[in-house]
């Protein structure tokens, strides 16, 4: 987690559940504490003590009284956006903020294509080491190491590698090229 203008960012692995904690506020008379997703959903609300968890949250979210944290459980990609902790009175104010981002275990649409030349005794990564970064921060990158090809897919939450020797295939292609491409599983295809 890291802030960002003052609002906290996370990233969580789709499945897992997150904790977005606040420093406890003062809550006047006449004041009500709530939760918001995305500055027009309503998560929960407390109003004297008393918790009212919104119908599309129960279930999914878990309140403490204790400290004002909320536990969001089994998020998938949806439940990604900006939460917010508000007192709601006389003049609404922003308790906390939370940018939360829930992403799969693997790269989703995501490839990378390298060419390989053999010529008998050696091979080697055309333009050498490649990579790739989507828009949202993960990358893939293929490079050559102790004669085999290898690929790391990674993210905010999870990190994969998938190697292949290539040391017999460079006996078998002698003077050819051959192309390796690498698409990232779809999710539940682990």
């Amino acid at each position: 987690m890291y802030i960002n203008n003052k609002t906290a960012v996370t990233f969580v692995l789709k499945g897992e559940d997150v904790t977005l904690d606040i420093q406890k506020p003062d809550i006047q008379e006449g004041t009500t504490f709530a939760w918001r997703f995305k500055s027009r959903y309503n998560v929960l609300r407390l109003d004297n003590d008393k918790v009212f968890i919104f119908p599309n949250y129960r279930g999914r979210v878990e309140f403490s009284l204790e400290d004002y944290s909320l536990l969001l459980k089994n998020l998938t990609e949806a439940d990604s956006g900006v939460y917010s902790a508000l007192l709601i009175g006389e003049q609404d104010e922003k308790v906390a903020e939370y940018e939360v981002t829930v992403q799969g275990q693997f790269l989703n649409d995501s490839s990378i294509s390298s060419t390989l030349t053999c010529d008998g005794e050696d091979c080697s990564l055309e333009g050498g080491e490649r990579s790739e970064v989507t828009a949202s921060a993960a990358s893939i990158t293929v490079y050559l190491l102790n004669g085999s090809v290898i690929c790391n897919h990674s993210n905010q939450v999870s990190w994969r590698e998938d190697r292949m020797k290539i040391d017999a295939l460079c006996w078998l292609h002698a003077g050819k090229t051959l192309t390796v491409m690498n698409i990232s599983k779809k999710r539940g295809t682990e």
